[in-house]
């Protein structure tokens, strides 16, 4: 879990942004929540029918319409170069770090104890590999904003993202908890609105109401029939 979560999706991620636009990588991680769940119907043996498959769709097209804008010119404009294959392998390690923390967290160790581990472990990778990049020397001359948002990324966007992912995992599974990951563009799509004056267009407004309406449909639990024909002893 160290080695593709923290280590391997980490690096991937942020290098491939150096070489891809952030809409080409957020429709490639877009499709995350369909390779966890198909790995959970391969490899665990869970169910697979049509209330998800609808779901996955409404949600992935939600995402899709998000982070487009609704523009025909950004579909068309769209290229693929290195960094969206970075990308794909990010995903990869994504998806294996999520069906490996569904057995871990079931038989092994609860989710706190297994981010602190796997964030340990992580962590003294990504230093290692950082050291490449000769760039250590530039960290004293950050401005005093690059220091609250590097904060706000260790603190709530690696620490408490993490432990909650881990959590989430624990108890509704990868393939569900996944499916909240397209959730991510609405949240920055009206924290921009809210707080940069950015523009909505009603094409973005209806691909939100396609996401919450497919993770929905995934995550709600189908009422229980109560049977009358039963009766219990003690």
């Amino acid at each position: 879990m160290a080695l593709t979560g923290i280590f391997g999706y980490n690096a991937l991620f942020f290098i491939a942004l150096e070489h891809t636009s952030a809409i080409n990588g957020s429709l490639i991680m877009a499709t995350t929540p369909v390779f966890l769940t198909l790995g959970t119907v391969l490899f665990f043996k869970e169910s697979w029918n049509a209330r998800i498959a609808i779901g996955l769709f409404l949600s992935w097209f939600g995402v899709f319409l998000v982070i487009i804008k609704g523009s025909w010119h950004i579909l068309i404009s769209l290229s693929f170069n290195l960094g969206d294959l970075l990308f794909l392998a990010a995903l990869f390690c994504w998806v294996i770090h999520g069906l490996i923390g569904k057995v871990v967290m079931k038989d092994i160790t609860p989710p706190l104890l297994t981010t602190t581990v796997t964030t340990i472990i992580g962590s003294v990778l990504l230093l290692v590999l950082s050291m490449t990049e000769n760039s250590w020397g530039k960290v004293g001359d950050m401005s005093t904003q690059s220091w609250r948002e590097m904060f706000f990324m260790i603190i709530f966007a690696s620490v408490i993202g993490f432990v909650l992912w881990n959590k989430g995992v624990s108890h509704i599974g990868p393939s569900k908890t996944g499916l909240y990951m397209n959730l991510v563009p609405i949240n920055a799509t009206w924290i921009a609105l809210v707080l940069y004056g950015e523009r909505i267009t009603w094409q973005q407004i209806v691909g939100m109401l396609f996401v919450i309406i497919g993770v929905y449909t995934v995550t709600a639990r189908q009422k229980r029939k109560i049977t009358t024909n039963q009766t219990k002893t003690a």
